[in-house]
């Protein structure tokens, strides 16, 4: 049967409603898995939570008539899909969670449709920036809706007494423009933030118990950003000073960068506040959260940056499944025993580079990576620390420096995660060849502080196998056991990465 105004969300048989049902809330009602209803209409002084993990769906029927509605709240990993029909509610909540290098961002969502929800009310959406506890410090954010500084941000326990600026917390914004003209780039902010652009926010560490805010739509302004931005670049400046941009995910879905507006090898740059770094990362790889900031280098003014919606995805920077070939080499740096990557570095080679930065093929390595709180690594050119290197190919090879930063001492794994199909990476120590990288990963033993001497070796085409060579029986070709010539000297590789000499004697350094 189609329910009908005498009906509630808690039915005591707990069947869940059918997408043929139209549904009256009578009564705060929480979504805990999947339901699907013709039309949804929600009582005043009631509220729907869709909690994380459930997705509600309404179908094409507009709600029952009435002058008032209740709330929606949209939890942390919840999702409401809206077809033609409209879903009218009083105050809305959407709910996020900041993210770091060790934790997924999430946030609720709204798709399909998402122009039927009519709200009546207020529009807040509540952001928790560390489920822990606050502490010293910036957190990077967007919002889907202007908000006012002043009168705009509270507590959840309290949404009728604001915050003050500049007491419980400052808030400063990113100019292109000043940084291009090298001058400070971060201003301190009040006035109206701008739904979809990138600003970062200190909080008061007096009090670490408050880890969420709620910001509270401006009256009148949109749900929800546009999906296109148009990138600020000052043309005239220098090309490490020029096109740097601050911007997120100001919709109200789950996001990916659109491939046809950028580079496939473009990056972007996401600031990790729980240790004081920004984490490189490709820019058409990943799923963005709701209020995810990021930081990306354009070489040319008003350029058009897309965000696409993503179906049925709910993670945070996943991977995608993209199975392109790459140009470039792509290696991760990780703590021993742990999954995740503490830091990247791309790596590639033409006989057009040079020691000038360019855009679009260098990427400076953003903040002060020696003061970061995990591992950092960089390439370095004409002075500068980058996260991504274009190098000069001389004869089959190209040459870098790897530079390296722990904040303690202990075991970290390099390894190349991306590598292109017709070269082979080598990871040298002053200028000699240690260890094929591409074959394996290679375990670095780091004091505190920064470590030198190390470096990169490109060989762009495949190692050339060495003919009339015996190996005397120190080692078997039949288990995958390869010789090379690297600048005409013989090489003995293991099927783990280990090198060895035309004696038999291990590359050391």
């Amino acid at each position: 049967k189609k329910w009908g105004e005498s009906d509630n969300w808690n039915r005591e048989d707990g069947k869940t409603p059918t997408n043929q049902s139209v549904v009256v809330v009578k009564k705060d009602a929480d979504i805990t898995g999947d339901a699907a209803v013709y039309s949804l209409t929600i009582y005043e002084d009631v509220t729907v939570t869709v909690k994380s993990g459930a997705t509600l769906t309404i179908g094409n029927s507009n709600p029952y008539p009435r002058t008032t509605y209740g709330n929606l709240y949209v939890e942390d990993g919840g999702q409401v899909i809206l077809h033609n029909g409209e879903l009218r509610v009083n105050d809305f909540f959407l709910d996020a969670s900041i993210g770091s290098m060790s934790r997924s961002a999430s946030s609720g969502q709204v798709n399909g449709e998402e122009t039927n929800l009519k709200v009546r009310g207020e529009s807040y959406f509540q952001i928790c920036f560390d489920p822990v506890a606050i502490s010293y410090g910036w957190y990077d954010f967007v919002l889907p809706f202007d908000v006012d500084v002043v009168g705009g941000i509270y507590l959840p326990s309290d949404l009728n007494t604001p915050l003050v600026n500049n007491v419980d917390f400052a808030i400063m914004e990113f100019s292109e423009a000043d940084r291009a003209a090298n001058k400070k780039a971060w201003h301190w902010f009040s006035g109206t933030l701008k739904a979809g652009k990138l600003y970062t926010i200190t909080l008061d560490e007096t009090q670490p118990s408050r880890t969420t805010y709620v910001f509270k739509k401006k009256a009148s302004a949109e749900l929800g950003a546009a999906n296109t931005y148009n990138a600020e670049c000052t043309t005239s400046a220098p090309a490490t000073d020029r096109g740097w941009n601050g911007l997120g995910n100001g919709t109200l879905r789950y996001c990916q960068l659109n491939t046809e507006s950028l580079p496939d090898d473009a990056k972007m740059q996401i600031y990790d506040h729980n240790n004081d770094c920004y984490k490189p990362c490709e820019a058409t790889e990943y799923t963005y959260a709701i209020g995810t900031a990021f930081f990306i280098q354009v070489n040319e003014n008003n350029q058009t940056i897309t965000l696409d919606t993503v179906a049925d995805s709910r993670a945070f920077r996943a991977p995608s499944r993209d199975m392109r070939s790459v140009e470039e080499f792509r290696l991760a740096l990780k703590a021993e025993d742990t999954e995740y990557t503490l830091d990247n570095l791309w790596i590639s080679a033409s006989e057009e580079a040079t020691e000038e930065y360019e855009i679009g093929k260098d990427l400076l390595k953003m903040g002060t990576p020696t003061s970061a709180k995990t591992a950092q690594m960089w390439a370095t050119k004409g002075g500068l620390k980058l996260c991504d290197i274009e190098t000069r190919m001389e004869g089959n090879g190209a040459s870098s420096d790897l530079n390296l930063y722990v904040p303690q001492a202990g075991m970290y794994e390099l390894e190349v995660e991306k590598m292109p199909e017709d070269a082979t990476l080598y990871l040298t120590y002053n200028g000699r060849a240690i260890w094929v990288l591409s074959a394996s990963p290679y375990m670095l033993d780091l004091n505190a502080g920064v470590t030198e001497g190390y470096g990169l070796r490109i060989e762009a085409q495949a190692p050339q196998v060495a003919t009339g060579f015996e190996n005397g029986g120190l080692l078997n070709d039949a288990n995958n056991v390869r010789k090379v010539v690297i600048d005409n000297t013989i090489y003995i590789i293991t099927p783990e990465g280990k090198m060895y000499d035309i004696v038999g004697k291990s590359v050391k350094y």
